[in-house]
């Protein structure tokens, strides 16, 4: 029965491909685990596409050398550094979500002053970049993306693919135009799909992003009466909280499948400020607490947890509730790691404080301020 799990991640693909081997009794056999991106080379390759796909690091190199070749208004900004991580990455939105060089120009001409020269400098930027890559015979992430999808379209399969069954995709929230064209291609050669979507219908409002792939589902009518498609909105599984591959081993009609059977609640909370979010969770965990629930079956997920977690320890331990964040003090705050940073920073610059605090530190100097440390001083 080949089957297909799509991740979001590289890392969710591991951790998917980890416990479906862990549920198996450490043999994963069958199923297979990927991303979008994991499966862009084997289809090239199928499709005997030979052209190169450039890594993230020649992507920017590219993106760099294309802005020196256009010059006005990125020849300061490169000579400085500093931009360019935000260059690729504007030139990669714009690959992605292949928006034309004319365009650019285009919504260029709509603007006034500065704001108008670097979006036209923007699009010289990009029409370069493409042209290097055209000449160079290259694909970036979104060209191999494209190609891969039209591959994919025309029949090419590669070993993840090939005969599938039962595809599962999981946690992809949202998709570009290349990618959502590979991710159709994929469901019309499945028996059966299972989309797992982030997406909660009584919180639409915060589910935006992920809304459109929803709809592009939705709008799958005819392939719909020829395949088995199941979309699961919100959880991992439609039966209680087990997780994806747990829930997959269920389809497959074998191994075990753990997690309890009652059924689970998400509660969204915000507020203003650091200290207020933090409040406002340690009131919604109090009143879980006092209403009956176990305080080891409630967990806080913040959008900046080690911000988060001293404010949210003081709030919860004001209403006597304890909080185990499952992670330490930070690394560069601890007493060993400051000194070392400030013995790299006194190699390069020493300071008459920098290196008081050194010859203070039993780290770097247990027996006091002596040797070298006192001659510098």
């Amino acid at each position: 029965m080949p089957a297909l799990i799509l991740a979001r991640t590289p890392l969710a693909a591991a951790r998917a491909a980890r416990r479906l081997c862990d549920a198996q009794d450490g043999v994963l056999f069958g199923p297979q685990v990927a991303t979008l991106d994991r499966l862009v080379l084997p289809l090239l390759a199928a499709s005997g596409d030979r052209r190169a796909v450039l890594e993230p690091l020649a992507e920017r190199l590219v993106a760099v050398e294309a802005a020196r070749e256009v010059g006005g208004a990125f020849a300061g900004l490169l000579a400085e550094g500093g931009t360019a991580a935000a260059l690729a990455g504007a030139l990669a939105e714009l690959r992605q979500g292949e928006v034309l060089v004319a365009d650019v120009r285009a919504a260029a001409r709509t603007l006034d002053g500065a704001a108008a020269t670097r979006l036209a400098a923007l699009a010289d930027a990009l029409a370069a970049y493409e042209a290097r890559l055209a000449r160079a015979g290259a694909l970036d992430r979104a060209g191999a993306m494209r190609a891969a999808a039209e591959a994919a379209s025309r029949g090419a399969s590669c070993p993840e693919t090939a005969d599938l069954d039962l595809l599962v995709v999981a946690g992809l929230g949202e998709a570009s135009a290349a990618e959502w064209d590979l991710l159709a291609a994929l469901v019309s050669r499945a028996r059966r799909t299972r989309l797992h979507l982030p997406f909660f219908p009584e919180r639409a409002d915060a589910c935006a992003p992920a809304e459109p792939l929803l709809r592009r589902f939705e709008a799958l009518h005819e392939l719909a009466a020829q395949r088995e498609i199941e979309v699961v909105l919100g959880r991992l599984d439609g039966e209680g909280r087990a997780p994806l591959p747990a829930a997959l081993l269920a389809v497959f009609g074998g191994g075990r499948v753990p997690g309890p059977a009652g059924g689970g609640e998400v509660l969204a909370v915000a507020a203003a400020g650091e200290e207020g979010e933090a409040d406002a969770a340690a009131r919604t965990v109090a009143a879980l607490v006092e209403g009956g629930m176990a305080a080891e079956e409630v967990a806080v997920i913040a959008a900046a947890p080690r911000r988060l977690a001293a404010p949210l320890a003081r709030a919860l331990a004001a209403r006597g509730v304890p909080l185990s964040t499952g992670r330490g003090e930070a690394l560069a705050d601890l007493p060993p790691i400051r000194a070392v940073l400030d013995a790299i920073a006194a190699a390069a610059e020493p300071t008459r404080s920098t290196i008081e605090r050194l010859a203070a530190s039993s780290y770097v100097a247990p027996a006091g301020v002596g040797g070298p440390l006192g001659v510098l001083l």
